[in-house]
């Protein structure tokens, strides 16, 4: 075992485990490898407890301030600091629309409007309140910053930060770099007590000023470069590069260390992700408050969507530059300084190269469920049957199976969606397929991992079956594939059966539009009529699945091979030393 070296693979949320998981085993399996799993924040440890502690491999889990092995984070005895902050807007969620507050108003006052009437008004009050907070925190922040410059001169160092941070610039960038410079460098952590209160998040805020957060990535920079120079694995494993999971610096510490790091997507996108999600919501308005005056001084961090200008958080900015990490494309996910990019198929491997991913960095593999779907495949007949011996039900000719998407609705309403709540939106979509299928189509439901059995059992009565067991192990089964813009689509592709993809949140990604086997439906009406079709319209359907069978066959490679081929990206990436 003295040949065995030691790989991290970072985990931020639950829908990261799966993947990442499956790469651990993968690891494990080669003999060559000893993969650690690091668990960034703790409550995705907490929240999986059972899949992560049965897990046989080692593993750090981050606490808020410092990295524990799972042996002394299960005796508890850190736990005077409670980590249940550190989940992203854990506390503050359940005080925005359809996440708490509408519906504590519906119960208390039953007279008043439906929660989707009141979403606009809430949403508008508690963006200016935050604008204006914002606001006068930036100036606040800037203020201290440059009196406290004055006492002090900064001098980088090569841990801090680039020796070239400050070389051609223009002045602007010069003030804004050393404004942040300065407090990153004065920074520190600021204890706070377990369950965070208004009060409380009012102070953090004016103490951060503009770079809200910035102590607690410093912590998690400086701990997690602590952590790989203590352990010197070989190669860092990340399920995407994410600046707002902090991403960058974990790359960062890995290149510090010569430490390659390697992106195994858990999804897939672009720049629509977060331009969609963000649309709406005033941090992110170039034309807004201090943001105005980051648009001026880095225009690239500027991304025009719809008509709009949005940029991102100013901690973000200064930070990436600052430390010479900004990624090729700021808006695009997994665009940043990782050595190479795993694709799943030569459809992906395209579709990473439009997006703005550098050629040279996209390695083609295959995905690690491709190799389950090619076994499925193989015995199709067999595993349909023992699945319907598993759930005691009976398998009819045709099998329908619906991924049912997360709750969207905690921003309040996105505009163009027919729907008021997610129970809704659930109910319909399950109730179209059940009424539809008849005697004629058997109907599965899984479930998203942010998904709780308990919150969608009702659907059963609606005559579906909750099928708990991982989407790959279903969809060579199914005869139809029902989505809401999901990256789980792909799996549907690889097996060549179609796929109705439900823009139900009026999205608009274009990643499948230029398929023939996959359905594009923004409307409960085309959703109904199409899925009408693919269930009882023989003709319909050969076309759909022959278009999808031509695009597995062009873009897709499921050939139970993907797993060699991603061991030999990894023995290449820690031989040739990519990371240094």
């Amino acid at each position: 075992m003295s040949n065995v070296s030691e790989v991290f693979l970072f985990i931020t949320i639950p829908t990261h485990l799966r993947v990442m998981m499956d790469a651990a085993d993968l690891l494990q399996s080669s003999g060559r490898y000893l993969p650690v799993m690091v668990y960034y924040p703790s409550a995705v440890f907490d929240q999986n407890h059972a899949n992560c502690q049965q897990m046989p491999h080692e593993a750090f889990i981050w606490t808020g301030n410092r990295f524990l092995s799972k042996v002394e984070y299960l005796t508890g005895t850190w736990r005077t600091d409670s980590t249940a902050r550190w989940l992203p807007n854990k506390g503050l969620s359940r005080w925005l629309p359809n996440k708490g507050l509408d519906t504590r108003l519906a119960r208390t006052f039953p007279f008043l409007p439906t929660p989707a009437d009141l979403v606009s008004a809430i949403r508008h009050v508690i963006s200016m309140a935050v604008s204006v907070v914002r606001f006068v925190a930036g100036a606040y922040g800037i203020v201290r910053s440059a009196l406290f410059s004055l006492k002090a001169t900064f001098k980088p160092t090569v841990q801090q930060g680039s020796q070239s941070a400050l070389v051609n610039r223009n002045w602007l960038q010069r003030f804004l770099l050393h404004t942040f410079a300065t407090e990153w460098d004065s920074s520190t952590r600021r204890v706070l007590p377990s369950e965070i209160g208004f009060r409380q998040r009012l102070i953090r805020l004016f103490s951060d000023g503009l770079f809200s957060g910035l102590s607690d990535q410093k912590r998690f920079f400086e701990e997690s470069s602590k952590l790989i120079q203590g352990q010197k694995p070989v190669l860092i494993v990340l399920p995407e590069a994410n600046l707002f999971y902090n991403s960058q610096f974990v790359i960062r510490a890995a290149h510090l260390s010569a430490t390659p790091a390697v992106i195994v997507p858990f999804t897939i996108v672009n720049t629509l992700e977060w331009a969609e999600a963000f649309f709406d919501i005033p941090p992110y308005q170039a034309n807004k408050g201090w943001n105005r005056l980051f648009a001026r001084a880095f225009p690239h961090w500027v991304l025009e969507h719809k008509g709009r200008r949005l940029i991102l958080p100013p901690a973000h900015i200064l930070g990436c530059e600052h430390f010479d990490m900004v990624p090729a494309i700021p808006w695009l996910i997994n665009s940043g300084d990782s050595d190479a990019i795993a694709a799943e198929s030569h459809f992906m491997s395209d579709y990473y190269i439009r997006a703005g991913i550098e050629k040279e960095k996209v390695r083609f593999t295959g995905a690690l469920s491709d190799d389950r779907l090619f076994a499925l495949l193989k015995e199709r007949d067999l595993h349909l049957r023992a699945l319907g011996e598993r759930f005691g039900m009976l398998i009819r000719e045709k099998v329908i199976l619906i991924g049912l998407p997360p709750d969207q609705f905690g921003g309040g309403k996105r505009r163009g969606c027919e729907f008021d709540s997610y129970e809704d939106l659930i109910r319909f979509m399950v109730g179209v397929v059940a009424s539809l299928s008849g005697n004629q189509a058997t109907v599965l439901i899984n479930l998203h991992p942010r998904i709780k059995h308990a919150d969608v059992v009702c659907l059963s009565a609606l005559g579906a079956t909750i099928i708990d067991e991982p989407i790959e192990r279903l969809v060579p089964l199914a005869n139809v594939y029902v989505a809401v813009a999901s990256a789980t689509i792909r799996l549907g592709i690889s097996c060549g059966i179609p796929v109705v993809n439900y823009d139900a949140y009026q999205y608009d990604y274009d990643d499948y539009k230029c398929l023939a086997g996959v359905c594009e439906v923004k409307s409960m009406l085309d959703y109904e009529s199409v899925l009408g079709a693919l269930i009882n319209d023989q003709l319909f359907y050969s076309k759909i699945h022959e278009a999808q069978m031509a695009t597995a066959s062009d873009l897709c490679l499921v050939d139970g091979k993907a797993g060699e081929r991603l061991l030999n990206l990894f023995d290449h990436l820690t031989s040739s030393g990519d990371g240094a």
